[in-house]
């Protein structure tokens, strides 16, 4: 079993600067695959052993393309590098694609803080989140 690490926002400044280059230098291991996800590719690329896709994250399409690269039994972590006002939109394509939900138990979304850009959206995203997926698999 692979752990696959997806990285929603891939080309922003927290990605570029802190997350990709601690995997470059062996925070995950070396048995991992890294997809990174954004609308654009950054003009320096951190390392070769990235998989990019170039995409728009509020959309579906994006999130359809990612449950078909990795596979049922995969170790799945989703890490959320963006703006919060798209977190819901993140989630619910990513359940809707079939890439997370409460039955695939490894398989976890990771969220950056804050958690929304208000009251509001915080508890939209919780409630959300609390139907469709354990606890456990929300970092």
């Amino acid at each position: 079993m692979k752990t696959t690490w997806i990285i929603i926002g891939a080309a922003g400044d927290l990605a570029q600067r802190k997350i990709i280059p601690a995997f470059a230098a062996g925070a995950a291991g070396n048995d991992y695959r890294l997809i990174a996800v954004d609308r654009y590719s950054p003009e320096a690329r951190s390392t070769d052993a990235i998989e990019w896709i170039i995409g728009d994250a509020t959309t579906p399409d994006v999130y359809h393309t990612l449950a078909r690269m990795v596979a049922p039994a995969d170790r799945v972590f989703i890490y959320c590098a963006t703006t919060p006002s798209i977190y819901c939109a993140i989630f619910c394509h990513a359940r809707d694609a079939g890439l997370i939900n409460k039955r695939l138990a490894k398989r976890s979304i990771i969220f950056e803080k804050p958690y929304g850009v208000d009251y509001a959206s915080a508890e939209k995203l919780m409630h959300s989140v609390a139907e469709s997926l354990d606890p456990q698999q929300v970092l």
